[in-house]
């Protein structure tokens, strides 16, 4: 293994430890949380467990892409459900509703179409637009509420701040993705690093987000 792919290695390791960090701090405020920062604790939990099974079947020498798969649908529920929790509308609570039954079919649908190791670049695709309108939509909520004097003290703009980024690398990724698969082995190696810095930054600001999280 050449010196470029141990650190890319690394990197996606440090990415998938890196989920213990907002867990730990979880842990210890838990009884502090909203119900929209625990919906984001038991995601937590959902990477944890499906990375971790994902690297012992690949460690095992078998294909792990229907883990992604899997991993994609437990984050858009996870997700949506947190996005429900944040806006109070009710319409927005049915929009979001709505697109999570479509995502589901649409997901079923891929997995019909490609088989479950088949690389599900659409749905990828999809989530990572709605949960960037999903954040700026929590943005802006922040931004005209007067009663947050300081907002980089509301665990909303943490958490919000590390879902945009997260899913803004993430289209970036796949877009280039679908362009170089197949051709430029090191430069895709490469944006697959980049994806882990951005998943490990993620869990950062999640982690900054809890820990802001108020005695009540």
């Amino acid at each position: 293994m050449s010196q470029d792919y141990q650190f890319y290695y690394w990197l996606a390791q440090l990415a998938i430890v890196s989920t213990l960090i907002p867990l730990i701090t979880g842990i210890f405020r838990y009884r502090y949380f909203p119900a929209e920062s625990r919906i984001l604790f038991f995601l937590l939990f959902s990477y944890l467990i499906l990375d971790t099974a994902s690297y012992i079947i690949a460690q095992k020498g078998y294909s792990n892409l229907y883990m992604i798969r899997l991993n994609t649908l437990s984050e858009f529920i996870f997700l949506s459900l947190f996005f429900i929790k944040v806006f109070t509308r009710k319409i927005i609570h049915y929009a979001i509703l709505s697109l999570l039954i479509l995502f589901i079919a649409l997901a079923g649908f891929d997995l019909y179409l490609h088989g479950r190791n088949g690389i599900d670049s659409l749905s990828t695709t999809i989530e990572a637009i709605l949960f960037m309108i999903y954040s700026l939509g929590a943005f802006y909520k922040l931004i005209t509420r007067t009663t947050h004097v300081n907002i980089l003290s509301v665990p909303l703009f943490w958490f919000s701040s590390g879902i945009l980024l997260y899913f803004s690398g993430d289209l970036i990724l796949f877009i280039f993705e679908e362009f170089i698969v197949g051709k430029n082995i090191n430069t895709s190696a490469a944006l697959w690093a980049i994806h882990s810095v951005m998943h490990t930054l993620y869990f950062i600001l999640i982690t900054v987000g809890f820990w802001k999280t108020k005695n009540i």
